[in-house]
């Protein structure tokens, strides 16, 4: 097999923990500072990076 073919998840799965990281350290962070919209921001934006995670390991696209 293509190597290409056999690691098209990767990608996906690194942007996914680095989204999700940082997504996570924002939300302690504006936790933190009390700031209730960004709140609910960065936490959607680290449950859609766990949801792309989740797809990428599963290979669904």
């Amino acid at each position: 097999m293509d190597r290409r073919l056999t690691d098209a998840g990767d990608n996906w799965k690194m942007l996914g923990c680095a989204v999700c990281f940082w997504s996570r350290l924002a939300h302690i962070i504006v936790y933190a500072i009390g700031v209730p919209v960004f709140r609910t921001l960065a936490f959607t934006v680290g449950l859609l990076a766990q949801a792309v995670l989740v797809l990428a390991i599963f290979r669904v696209f």
